[in-house]
């Protein structure tokens, strides 16, 4: 009880720790007499709890392993799917014939510059596409009392139909603005190629005549 007491008053002060280091070999001692378990407590047991006791501390926290650093989390890259390849509107709708004027249901896929009609979903090659930069007029219309759409290219014009106006007006938006990206993309590029002005200083300019005189 002793030696306990002075290890702990003296946890603070060094010097005072050395001073008590003889009564606490002897506790040490007397705890290694004990039988196996107290052998064994003499040992690598006791060496711990003299570090303890010098350091103010418990034979556990003295002895215990440090903590193994937790492995740090992994975030998966997602690569994103190229822009010109994701349809902005997919659905079915009936789609006139050109030469002969049935109807046929079509699966229809809007990207950034086609608009693609299949047979099904899981074609692999679409029935036709129509180009965004070849139409030039596109209006809500009706055919046979159903809500349709007037789509007008130079090569024909396509007549499309729906089941409900929703169907349609939403496909008229769509359609609307990717054909306005389409043109506002062609005139960036037109105007990336057109030939830089020519420097006024090297320009030809051709002088008029002097007026007569009375």
């Amino acid at each position: 009880g002793a030696g306990a007491g002075g290890g702990a008053a003296a946890g603070g002060n060094p010097m005072a720790m050395l001073g008590n280091l003889g009564p606490m070999m002897q506790q040490l001692q007397q705890m290694g007499g004990g039988g196996g378990g107290g052998a064994a407590m003499g040992g690598a047991g006791g060496l711990g709890a003299l570090m303890g006791m010098l350091g103010g501390g418990s034979p556990a926290a003295a002895t215990a392993p440090p903590a193994a650093a937790a492995p740090r989390a992994r975030t998966a890259s997602v690569s994103p799917h190229p822009r010109n390849t994701l349809p902005h509107m997919t659905g079915w709708a009936e789609k006139q014939g050109g030469r002969i004027k049935t109807w046929k249901k079509r699966f229809f896929v809007l990207t950034d510059h086609v608009l693609k009609y299949l047979a099904a979903p899981t074609d692999a090659q679409p029935k036709g596409f129509i180009p965004l930069n070849q139409i030039s007029k596109l209006e809500a219309s009706e055919s046979s009392g159903k809500p349709a759409l007037l789509v007008v290219t130079s090569p024909r014009t396509y007549i499309v139909r729906f089941g409900r106006a929703e169907e349609r007006d939403a496909w008229l938006n769509a359609l609307t603005v990717q054909i306005d990206r389409t043109r506002q993309a062609k005139v960036q590029l037109s105007a990336k190629a057109a030939p830089a002005s020519i420097p006024a200083s090297s320009a030809t300019v051709s002088a008029a005549p002097a007026a007569a005189a009375g």
